[in-house]
């Protein structure tokens, strides 16, 4: 196969994975998205024709995860993706929240703060999804302070019984 005749391809399976999410078929969409992905791999050598494609699949690839809750998978295509473009505000978000309910609040407040900060810089703060991401901030903070709360009784009660 050709390398326009694969890059069509990859284009046509990502768009039967995207009619299968807005029904929310979600893992046959995360295979469509991954098998087009797996036809326009070995492309990765023209960067200016395919890695738009490689990137937006990386894209769809996570949200099906993350509409799955499979929080690992999640942060490491959040990762890929943001390896490619460390500004990616849906990037940091997604991994954001996968980080939250892996309960690594700390990252997760550091992907939330640097969203805020990019789209702060692009003056997006009117944006929904700047409210969104404030939101989950807020979240993540009560949820550590919570977590520390719990995490001093139970230690305090461990060293008292010395």
């Amino acid at each position: 196969m050709t390398m326009p005749d694969r890059a069509e391809e990859s284009t046509r399976i990502k768009d039967a994975g995207i009619k299968l999410f807005k029904k929310g078929y979600y893992e046959r969409a995360l295979e469509k998205f991954e098998a087009a992905d797996s036809t326009v791999q070995p492309l990765r050598d023209d960067p200016h024709r395919f890695n738009p494609i490689h990137y937006n699949l990386q894209h769809n690839i996570s949200v099906c995860h993350l509409k799955l809750k499979q929080w690992h998978e999640v942060e490491t295509f959040s990762n890929k993706i943001l390896e490619i473009n460390p500004e990616d505000v849906k990037a940091l978000y997604r991994r954001g929240i996968s980080r939250k309910e892996l309960w690594n609040y700390d990252a997760a407040l550091s992907d939330f703060s640097t969203a805020k900060a990019v789209m702060e810089v692009k003056g997006e703060t009117g944006e929904g999804n700047y409210k969104e991401i404030c939101a989950e901030w807020q979240k993540t903070k009560k949820l550590e302070r919570e977590a520390n709360v719990r995490e001093k009784e139970l230690f305090k009660n461990v060293f008292s019984a010395l």
